[in-house]
């Protein structure tokens, strides 16, 4: 039992503080934001979170679709197909990599020279920051650990397609934090206002941290699920996802906890001002209690996608994380 703790830490660890850090670039900003201008700049800062976390979930439609191909392949003792799907999604997120960053420097050269609004600090923060991660990550290639290679590949339409379907689901349950944040931000904006999409900026940023460690360790278990299908093993199969829903149900509690006990230092921690201290506070314990929910739904969508039982997860991603939040901002305050 020792050892099987120590090879869930060794895959869910990394993956929950890799999401962390990548939802962190966007915290910081917001506590800055909030504690170095108003309460009202954070409503800014909040109209751009679903730009943001739409290309973090457009990120994992060929990571986490790679890595569950690469899992369920060397499952199956397939190193050379498992080092093909690792090259074939590498270069779709590398190709996604150079769409993006083009636009960045358009947006770049947009805001700073016609329109003067001076963030060039703020761009060369968040790019460095980046490319730190990008270093520590590529080491490990570099040093040619584990059974994955950068090396020549055959192009594949059929391996490229693949991969794309089985990232699918992933991609559509990160999709949640944008669909969410701009249907907020529309129905708080009508209802109660700039302060209304200020709190909900501060509320969202807890979500997305909270999402952040959720998803984290469903993703890290994808390896260990993936395996263990490629190899037929039903017994391993229902062990590791028992302690999946554990661990992140355990963990869920622990964050709610967390966040009720100390929902005002929380909320201070971004801004001050009394009116959104107040609001952000006294709606955080309710909020927060999504959480528990989501803690299971991660687990079940992570799990189908890793065994091909990709229809499942589209479905929990689609209907949870768009149609039924949505219908629910909307409806629920007429």
């Amino acid at each position: 039992m020792g050892e099987k703790n120590k090879i869930l830490a060794r895959y869910i660890l990394p993956s929950a503080g890799g999401l962390c850090v990548t939802y962190l670039y966007n915290i910081v900003d917001g506590i800055f934001v909030g504690r170095g201008v108003r309460a009202l700049a954070l409503a800014a800062v909040n109209i751009t979170v679903p730009f943001i976390t739409t290309l973090v979930a457009i990120s994992t439609l060929f990571a986490m679709g790679g890595s569950t191909v690469i899992a369920i392949r060397l499952g199956r003792g397939d190193k050379r197909g498992a080092n093909d799907a690792f090259m074939t999604a590498l270069v779709l997120t590398f190709l996604l990599s150079v769409l993006l960053l083009i636009a960045n420097i358009f947006l770049d050269w947009l805001f700073i020279f016609p329109m003067k609004m001076g963030i060039m600090g703020a761009a060369v923060a968040s790019g460095l920051g980046q490319l730190l991660s990008f270093m520590i990550l590529i080491s490990h290639f570099i040093r040619k650990r584990g059974d994955l290679r950068i090396c020549r590949y055959k192009c594949s339409f059929t391996l490229a397609k693949k991969i794309c379907n089985r990232g699918v689901p992933e991609c559509f349950t990160q999709l949640n934090t944008p669909v969410t944040a701009f249907c907020y931000n529309w129905v708080l904006a009508g209802t109660l206002g700039d302060m209304g999409v200020a709190t909900f900026s501060v509320l969202s940023f807890i979500y997305s941290l909270a999402n952040a460690i959720l998803s984290g360790v469903a993703q890290g278990l994808q390896p260990l699920w993936g395996q263990a299908f490629g190899k037929n093993d039903k017994g391993e199969l229902k062990s590791d996802f028992l302690a999946g829903m554990k661990i992140n149900l355990l963990v869920s509690v622990i964050i709610y906890v967390i966040l009720v006990v100390f929902r005002i230092p929380v909320v201070r921690l971004f801004n001050s001002e009394a009116e959104l201290v107040e609001m952000a506070s006294g709606a955080l314990p309710v909020f927060a209690l999504s959480f528990l929910f989501m803690a299971v739904n991660l687990i079940f969508t992570a799990y189908f996608y890793s065994t091909k039982q990709t229809w499942k997860s589209n479905i929990i991603a689609i209907s949870r994380g768009i149609i039924v939040k949505a219908a629910a901002i909307f409806l629920v305050p007429m």
